[in-house]
């Protein structure tokens, strides 16, 4: 099977709007990493297992694309998808 062609769509940052796939990646990368040491922390911090809750997720989010993104950390409360697909209104994410 053929490997599809990548469509990026633009993103609106903090930093302006991003059109480049190569430089939007790089920051999803960054993100990635920032997200990894905020988990490592957390789970170094506690003694014991612990389960997620739904501020701990959105404060990943935050801890990933904070910089990056207004939005980030903040629970949807419109419905909004990928090229204007929606697959899950606000409420079920």
């Amino acid at each position: 099977m053929a490997r599809q062609r990548r469509h990026t769509e633009p993103l609106e940052t903090l930093h302006g709007t991003l059109t480049d796939y190569e430089v939007i990646d790089r920051h999803l990368i960054e993100g990635e990493l920032r997200g990894r040491a905020w988990v490592f922390a957390k789970a170094k911090a506690s003694s014991q297992r612990e389960t997620f809750t739904d501020w701990d997720v959105r404060d990943l989010h935050r801890a990933m694309f904070g910089e990056l993104l207004s939005w980030a950390g903040h629970f949807r409360k419109v419905d909004v998808g990928p090229a204007g697909q929606l697959w899950f209104t606000w409420a079920e994410v």
